[in-house]
């Protein structure tokens, strides 16, 4: 029988000590002066856009006290609740039914702020400071401002649903009120529409 030759045993490597991380330099802090140049220099390159954009973000806004004068934010009934009564506006009542809703159906909740922000420059075009709200007037006004947002909004991709038929998961009505809802709701679209001279789709703050 043949004699093996014994084998060399592998050699192992020392290993080196790790290389300490090389500490990265603190940021200096920036000054207000740097600020105001930097202002100074976006505005001389991009000034008509940037101004153009700031009007249309403006034209965007809503005025507070003009909100409080309208129906939509005025309180409703008082309701009472054992010892206490509480009363609510159309607006806090407003979002509480769409806040419910929108996370229900899985809405985004970008398009629930848009939502929140077109019925408050509504209220105030339409001015209704002397005329109180009819419930179901401002459901179908409440209702076409959620189709003219769904209509900004890739809602159809995402749902594989039309916009009438998101609404009608949102409304929660009963179909057939819904169907009947509908012409009216379609109507206060546009009469939407007139009051903001059909700019619904501003830019906000995020955006800018």
């Amino acid at each position: 029988e043949p004699v093996r030759a014994p084998r060399t045993p592998s050699r192992t490597r020392a290993r080196s000590p790790p290389t300490p991380a090389t500490p990265e330099p603190e940021s200096p802090g920036v000054s207000a002066k740097q600020v105001a140049e930097l202002n100074r220099y976006v505005l001389e390159e991009d000034g008509p856009s940037l101004r153009n954009l700031s009007a249309q973000a403006s034209a965007g806004q809503v005025d507070f006290g003009a909100l409080e004068a309208t129906a939509y934010f005025r309180s409703t009934r008082p309701s009472t609740t054992g010892s206490s009564s509480h009363s609510t506006s159309h607006r806090e009542k407003a979002m509480e039914f769409f806040a419910h809703h929108f996370n229900v159906q899985s809405m985004r909740d970008e398009w629930f702020v848009a939502l929140a922000g077109l019925l408050d420059r509504t209220a105030v075009a339409m001015s209704r400071a002397r005329n109180a709200e009819k419930s179901g007037q401002a459901t179908d006004e409440w209702l076409a401002a959620v189709l003219i947002v769904l209509k900004q909004f890739p809602c159809e991709a995402e749902f594989d649903l039309s916009p009438r038929d998101l609404v009608y998961k949102i409304s929660a009505l009963p179909k057939q009120v819904f169907l009947k809802a509908w012409p009216r709701i379609v109507a206060a679209e546009f009469k939407i529409y007139r009051a903001l001279d059909y700019r619904v789709a501003l830019p906000t703050a995020l955006e800018l």
